[in-house]
């Protein structure tokens, strides 16, 4: 039995084709030409390998899951055609071997109850993800039931294409008032469960993998070095509710680490000049030189259960903003973002903006405006793509412009 692939003649030649799976040889008597559900430009085929291409200009962005795709299939025919002959030994016409092939690709039943299968996701991510990560999916899996309950949408695994991205993303929007940002965080989360599904063999829809991540650029909210003074100076009773979170704040400025990384830190991750931890986000092992100001901070707590006190991430973040807002920072900051098209701005006072995260950014654009090297950096604060950098990275540069010009300017 010979099985082959080509694309599917198209007179227009410049849209995508349908690949074809041709079958042919004994058993059969005349060969088979079955349409399956990809397709690809004629420039990203190789007809000598009859496969997608995978590297190179013309390589196609989803070649890995369509190449094995054509091989899961070449698998399901050559089993499909050893049951037959297993089952009875005599001799079977080209109709019954026709036809078993043909209802390979017949449109079946759902595999699986999509939801189903999304909380099995869950359950089993579980024990890799990070506690956020999957209240983020919980919360895209919300917003999907809530969809279907409004929009009358059945999910199946197959309905999942560019036609069902055009109504959630606009139910969001409109619904859920979701910004940019947020609507591509979710239809990341989405792609990436629909990936994890078909590496498992619960569909073989790819459709899903065009959909649009893309997100508007993020202002970067940051301390400055005299707003981080105001915050130490400020006049505290020690030991005080705010006192505490100063402490663990300013630890944050000076060390970029997340609050749920500072939250488990216990005495046996401090040496003496460092503090060793394996971050709770990316799993990573990160080593963070301690300075003086920082060890004075640990220092406070030595006679203490935990280095750093702590509290819930929310009380935290709404402590911080009055502690902002006590040092004077309120600096009107307009805020500006997008729910599709449209713009909308809100002028804040800065100490509304301020959060646990903002600790993080002070860290990353104070060390490199005063210099430090962008992949030390990533070494402290445990970022792994130097795309995150970037817009820190604008920042910085403008300091050493307007630094330049005090030097050497007229």
């Amino acid at each position: 039995m010979n099985i082959n692939f080509r694309l599917q003649p198209d007179k227009r030649g410049k849209e995508e084709r349908s690949i074809m799976v041709r079958v042919g040889g004994k058993p059969l008597s005349k060969r088979i030409d079955i349409i399956i559900n990809q397709k690809v430009f004629e420039e990203q085929w190789d007809s000598d390998k009859q496969r997608v291409i995978a590297k190179g200009k013309k390589r196609h962005p989803d070649a890995k899951e369509i190449n094995s795709f054509i091989e899961n299939i070449i698998l399901r025919i050559e089993k499909e055609v050893r049951m037959i002959e297993l089952n009875d030994a005599s001799i079977h016409p080209h109709e019954e071997y026709a036809e078993s092939i043909r209802n390979i690709f017949k449109t079946e039943e759902p595999k699986a109850d999509f939801f189903e299968v999304f909380e099995e996701f869950l359950n089993i991510q579980s024990q890799h993800y990070s506690y956020n990560t999957i209240k983020n999916y919980r919360t895209l899996k919300q917003h999907l039931l809530d969809f279907q309950k409004v929009k009358k949408f059945k999910f199946t695994f197959e309905s999942i294409d560019i036609v069902f991205e055009d109504k959630f993303v606009n139910y969001l929007y409109v619904e859920k008032k979701h910004t940019n940002t947020t609507k591509s965080k979710n239809m990341g989360l989405l792609k990436a469960f629909m990936n994890w599904t078909f590496e498992r063999g619960y569909h073989d829809n790819l459709k899903f993998k065009k959909f649009s991540i893309e997100e508007d650029k993020k202002q970067v909210i940051y301390l400055k070095e005299s707003e981080l003074k105001s915050i130490i100076q400020l006049k505290l009773e020690t030991g005080s509710r705010l006192d505490r979170v100063r402490d663990v704040f300013i630890f944050q400025c000076f060390t970029g680490q997340r609050y749920s990384d500072i939250n488990r830190l216990t005495w046996a991750n401090i040496t003496e000049n460092s503090i060793e931890i394996r971050t709770v986000k990316t799993r990573d092992l990160i080593s963070i030189p301690l300075m003086d100001e920082t060890k004075q901070i640990i220092a406070k707590y030595k006679d203490k259960e935990k280095p750093l006190p702590t509290i819930s991430n929310q009380k935290y973040n709404d402590y911080i903003k009055e502690l902002c807002k006590m040092s004077g920072i309120d600096t009107k900051i307009i805020l500006t973002y997008y729910i599709g098209k449209e713009r909308i701005e809100k002028i804040l006072p800065k100490y509304e903006l301020i959060t646990s995260h903002k600790a993080r950014s002070t860290f990353v654009t104070l060390s490199l405006i005063r210099g430090m090297n962008p992949e030390t950096i990533m070494q402290i604060t445990g970022h792994t793509d130097m795309k995150m950098m970037k817009k820190y990275l604008k920042i910085s540069k403008g300091f050493v412009k307007s630094d330049y010009e005090k030097a050497w300017g007229k």
